[in-house]
């Protein structure tokens, strides 16, 4: 213990700093090194210390690990220490016995203002509840609530992986039961696990009011992960009324926490209007803190954001990043950038090696566009075979683009044998969803008698709905149409 000289306040061995009256307290001698495991002396344990490592041998002949992080808080007494014991020790701070150290488990111990924090970390979960995190002004005191925090956290590792494998009923059971025990308790991360189970109808009936009902008590005590689902069951409706607004709420709540997934759905949000009011530069804010932490759609969204405000180089950052994470909706971008000189040098080559890194995943655009490249010679040697076989691939995925294309490739014999009713079959399909170069290619076989019987009737009324949406060949077909009385009344006015 040490006591302050102003007003005899008395505080823990570590403390830097009277809590009373703010005077600086004397620093003790750093206890020796000894048969303790690993032994830190006070003065390794303030802010501003240069991070590092250091070895440790203790008297069982192995190697301990010590890290030091300035957590840059402005208090000039708090500090980090981070260790992670490759056996069970001890860890005492200036001669003082803090806790047994349990093998493999990460351990963060915080001084602040002269009172120790005590976390243990799950090794997949930060948030675990099991972990324990309590202020205590007694090292004993700090030991006992660790060492139960552990034995929870090892049950819980343990239930874990019976919970992900189903593998054995019994144990499933048991996990369940745990689960339910804990989360009765009040532990969020057990509520969480437990709304898991019911979503997913692992060891318990599949009810989606059960798993909202724990989602939704873990959310109330900060678990972000169930904030984040209890956002996600207002947004859908499921098993509660729809409600965006309050979908929102508590994408916000978990966003704030640093959720990735949160941050990117909350900026989503904003980008659409969704329970919040539609603002681009809000949008961006939470996309980019998505995307900072790596999240790929966010990158992607980020990327859009430079690219609508014409700023390439900045897109093509974003884009770049999300591409090498296999998005397909990036990697077709980025290769549309590199087609077209947008941030970067035009380079065709670079531009089909995106296009296929997508194309390969069935992301239909990459695959039109791809066949686009084999069809010109664009990137790739010219290839007609392998032009229809993106084609198709897109078309068969009902991409109207690829339709038309593979009807083009049917009528002209390109990679392919003629067959004109074949390119009328593609035709239509592209034409019924609107295409216009769909329309006016079924309306030319109609015209022509070509995969079709000739009909001028059914000519001018796929040649009328391409010529509405501006298709100059269209309009011009359906001038020689009325001129010619061809499917119409002869009238040159409507000619002009």
């Amino acid at each position: 213990m040490k006591q302050c000289p102003t007003c005899n306040a008395k505080h823990a061995a570590a403390a830097r700093f009277c809590m009373e009256c703010g005077t600086p307290l004397p620093d003790k001698p750093a206890a020796p090194a000894g048969d303790h495991g690993i032994t830190i002396g006070s003065d390794a344990l303030v802010a501003g210390d240069v991070i590092g490592r250091k070895e440790v041998v203790t008297a069982q002949s192995y190697t301990q690990n010590v890290y030091y992080h300035d957590n840059k808080s402005s208090s000039p007494s708090d500090c980090v220490l981070k260790v992670v014991p490759d056996l069970s020790c001890r860890i005492y701070v200036d001669g003082e016995f803090v806790l047994d150290a349990p093998e493999g488990m990460v351990t963060r111990l915080s001084l602040r203002h002269g009172e120790y924090l005590m976390r243990f970390v799950g090794m997949d979960d930060p948030q675990d509840v099991f972990s324990c995190e309590r202020m205590v002004s007694k090292p004993e005191e700090l030991m006992k609530v660790s060492l139960s925090g552990v034995r929870r956290q090892r049950s819980l590792q343990r239930y874990d992986t019976a919970v992900q494998s189903e593998l054995n009923p019994r144990e499933l059971a048991e996990a369940v039961a745990y689960y339910l025990s804990r989360a009765g308790e009040g532990y969020p991360v057990a509520q969480y696990k437990l709304g898991e189970c019911y979503e997913e109808g692992c060891g318990v009936p599949k009810s989606d009011d059960d798993a909202f009902k724990w989602y939704l008590a873990a959310a109330e005590q900060g678990n972000v992960s169930a904030q984040t689902a209890v956002g996600r069951y207002y947004y859908f409706g499921d098993s509660v009324e729809e409600d965006r607004t309050e979908a929102a709420k508590w994408y916000r709540l978990a966003a704030e926490q640093g959720d990735v997934d949160a941050q990117y759905i909350l900026g989503e949000c904003y980008s659409s209007g969704d329970g919040v009011p539609k603002s681009e530069s809000e949008a961006f804010k939470w996309h980019t803190m998505a995307a900072l932490q790596g999240c790929k759609e966010a990158q992607k969204a980020a990327g859009d954001f430079y690219y609508r405000h014409d700023d390439y180089a900045n897109a093509v950052e974003w884009y770049r990043k999300s591409a090498e994470q296999g998005y397909a909706d990036a990697q077709d971008i980025l290769g549309n950038c590199y087609y077209y000189g947008d941030g970067v040098e035009q380079d065709y080559a670079q531009a089909v090696e995106w296009y296929r890194k997508a194309a390969e995943q069935g992301y239909v655009w990459a695959q039109n566009t791809l066949g686009n490249c084999s069809y010109c010679g664009h990137g790739v040697l010219m290839d007609y075979f392998e032009a229809v076989k993106w084609y198709r691939k897109a078309a068969e995925q009902g991409n109207a683009e690829a339709q038309n294309n593979l009807g083009n490739c049917y009528y002209n014999g390109h990679g392919i044998t003629q067959d004109y009713g074949c390119a009328a079959n593609w035709y239509r399909k592209a034409a019924d969803k609107g295409h216009s170069w769909g329309q006016h290619n079924l309306a030319r076989c109609y015209y022509e008698g070509k995969g079709v019987a000739q009909n001028y009737s059914e000519a001018v009324k796929w040649f009328r709905k391409a010529a509405a949406q501006g298709l100059a060949d269209s309009q011009d077909y359906l001038g020689d149409c009325y001129r010619y009385g061809r499917g119409v009344a002869e009238g040159h006015l409507q000619a002009v």
